[in-house]
């Protein structure tokens, strides 16, 4: 613990030391810097941690975990980013955890990015005491979902006129009749799966890849979530 400061600030990377799988240290600040923990990564504050700043980001790789003592906060234009590793196949599984013992605060133009495996069902799931979010703040998931052509609602294809993905609703049928619309799946009201990815015209041509489907978002709060 006594490897790295509890201010880390000019530092743009994964920090990766050797023999070293977990940090535990009082407290955290992020300022004006990008910081990403590696695969497995355990992140243990006991108090608060802080992103702040343009451009700060806190960056978890797939399967790394954060457990903050105190409050996780995003201020100034900081963000988030949490990337899912591989699950047992369980529905509903997470492949990335953040434990939050306080409150989860995002502040206007902050942004926590939650990006599920992209191959299977696996997520990120965020326990948090309580969830503020500001106006012009919040969790993004767009295209953070299965990729291109996966997905229990992928679309079909490979070929010419590949159809669309489905999810909450049926995908759009593509005009060549041999490729489907992607099925809709999941529950309306506790969705667990991530969006299915559209069908591929041809993968080894620049844009003319199907798009990633949607992510899903995973919060549990114990208290109240409040979005402003």
């Amino acid at each position: 613990d006594g490897l790295l400061g509890e201010t880390l600030t000019g530092i743009h990377g994964n920090l990766v030391i050797a023999g070293v799988d977990s940090w535990s240290p009082a407290s955290l600040t992020v300022s004006n810097a990008a910081v990403g923990f590696a695969e497995g990564f355990r992140l243990l504050p006991a108090g608060t941690v802080a992103v702040t700043g343009a451009g700060s980001m806190l960056v978890l790789q797939p399967g790394a975990e954060l457990a903050c003592g105190g409050d996780l906060v995003l201020t100034n234009g900081a963000s988030m980013m949490v990337y899912s590793g591989p699950t047992n196949g369980v529905p509903g599984d997470c492949g990335a955890k953040v434990d939050v013992t306080g409150t989860l605060r995002i502040a206007t133009n902050c942004w926590v990015y939650p990006y599920a495996r992209g191959t299977d069902d696996s997520a990120p799931l965020f326990n948090v005491g309580s969830l503020r979010i500001a106006p012009g703040g919040g969790f993004n998931a767009n295209a953070a979902g299965y990729r291109e052509s996966l997905g229990c609602g992928k679309g079909g294809g490979p070929g010419a006129w590949c159809a669309g993905a489905g999810h909450g609703g049926k995908g759009g049928r593509g005009s060549a009749t041999t490729y489907l619309e992607g099925k809709a799946y999941g529950s309306t009201f506790a969705p667990q799966a991530p969006g299915s990815g559209g069908g591929d015209y041809l993968k080894a041509r620049v844009g003319a890849r199907g798009g990633a489907g949607g992510g899903v978002i995973r919060i549990v709060a114990v208290r109240e979530a409040r979005v402003d």
